[in-house]
């Protein structure tokens, strides 16, 4: 026989990684449809752990629709952050897919004489810190600040006083240096009345007069 092209491209695990019974932060990778042994419907999820020594392991989960199993669905989509109010409702799988979720594992039984693996006990929760969801071109607003124009962040009044002619003015009476507030004080005294002199009779020298 020559040589053989084994595709893997859909390839995945029928059984979970074995990992340290603690929590892990998981994404839900993908997910399948079908029927469990007795013919129920089933969802199989298979979670990928994301963070820690345990990281790009595959924890299967599978989701009987059944009377009795159906709080494992309703855990698992309660920790996706999605309601399940007491009453029918249509669900999107697809929606499922890249979803970060915590699972709580313990080991398995054994099973036909192989080693118990990893299951899923209880799903959490899963919420963004805010850094996540924050655009990264928002400016910080200490960025913000630094951005402001100096002017316009002074005090109106300041502004004023910093406009103001800064020479001083000379008292042409005194002759001494007058402020600005001395200059407007004077302005604003009212300006004092001339009083005409009063005019020198007129006189007559004696070669004036004819005698």
């Amino acid at each position: 026989m020559g040589q053989y092209t084994l595709d893997l491209s859909g390839y995945r695990p029928n059984i979970s990684d074995t990992v340290a019974d603690a929590r892990y932060l998981a994404i839900v990778e993908d997910y399948e449809f079908g029927k469990s042994k007795s013919q129920n419907d089933m969802f199989t999820v298979f979670l990928r752990i994301i963070e820690g020594p345990e990281s790009g392991k595959v924890i299967i989960d599978r989701l009987a629709i059944t009377p009795k199993a159906l709080f494992k669905i309703v855990g698992f989509l309660n920790g996706l952050g999605m309601p399940t109010p007491k009453k029918r409702l249509s669900i999107n799988p697809e929606a499922w897919k890249n979803r970060k979720v915590y699972i709580d594992t313990s080991h398995a039984e054994p099973y036909r004489g192989r080693p118990g693996t990893s299951q899923i006990d209880g799903y959490a929760r899963y919420i963004a810190p805010e850094a996540e969801d924050a655009p990264a071109d928002v400016p910080v607003l200490e960025q913000m600040v630094e951005d402001v124009p100096e002017a316009v962040a002074e005090p109106v009044q300041a502004a004023v006083v910093e406009d103001a002619p800064a020479e001083v003015v000379k008292e042409f009476t005194t002759g001494g240096e007058a402020t600005v507030a001395d200059r407007v004080r004077t302005a604003a005294a009212p300006a004092p009345t001339t009083v005409p002199a009063k005019e020198e009779p007129e006189t007559l020298s004696l070669a004036d007069i004819n005698l």
